[in-house]
């Protein structure tokens, strides 16, 4: 019977959320690859939204549907929206593992710095315990922005893990349908430090890291 009553609660949250109207200015969230980011509606025409995030420029305005709306606080999200997220993380990979072979890494966490970015761009990584798959990969930093200048990457990540083969890692990964594009490399030089490359960017160079150097140690678990 709980089990019921559960069900028939998301049922009627997710009918509701998409029977809501979403006005010219309303402040609502949206989602983007699988996680859901403030913003409001601009313009509205027919079904479709044209939002804009909060703390980005206009570049990264789009239209969508009601499927990746929500308002501010609505934590249930419907079997559309949560559909709309797979199809948005369909990432193509492609593997490139550099031809040096390194150490076997410690797991962990790691830290890199970058060596030829801007103020002071990082780099944040995990190994896997056993060694095998590098993940949770962060940049914080900044890529040229044709209107800015410079822009500071938020919430862009590659999605995927990266395989670790003989010490030694590299693949480009694509959202086609967000038109982001990552590519990271490395070698583990020790257990405890690795150097390699980085770069990201968003509609084919449109916003662009460019390729970016850097060095690594472990931070600890």
């Amino acid at each position: 019977m709980k089990q019921f009553v559960s069900l028939l609660i998301a049922l009627i949250c997710s009918l509701t959320l998409l029977a809501q109207d979403y006005a010219k200015g309303a402040k609502v969230e949206i989602l983007w690859s699988g996680s859901w980011y403030k913003g409001f509606i601009k313009e509205v025409k027919g079904d479709s939204y044209k939002i804009s995030y909060d703390g980005w420029t206009s570049s990264w305005d789009e239209w969508v549907g009601k499927d990746r709306l929500r308002f501010p606080g609505t934590a249930a999200a419907s079997k559309q929206a949560k559909q709309a997220a797979a199809a948005a993380m369909s990432v193509v990979q492609k593997e490139s593992v550099p031809g040096v072979a390194g150490a076997n890494p410690m797991a962990g966490r790691w830290e890199a710095t970058v060596t030829n970015g801007y103020k002071g761009d990082k780099l944040f990584f995990t190994v896997s315990a056993d060694g095998k798959r590098v993940t949770n990969v962060v940049f914080k930093g900044y890529w040229k922005d044709p209107t800015l200048g410079l822009a500071l990457v938020e919430h862009l990540n590659p999605p995927n893990p990266f395989p670790v083969t003989k010490g030694a890692f590299g693949a480009v990964q694509q959202v086609e349908t967000a038109r982001m594009w990552w590519e990271f490399t490395g070698v583990f030089t020790s257990p405890t430090a690795a150097e390699g490359s980085y770069r990201a960017a968003y509609a084919g160079g449109v916003n662009d890291t460019y390729k970016l150097k850097w060095t690594a140690k472990r931070l600890g678990k």
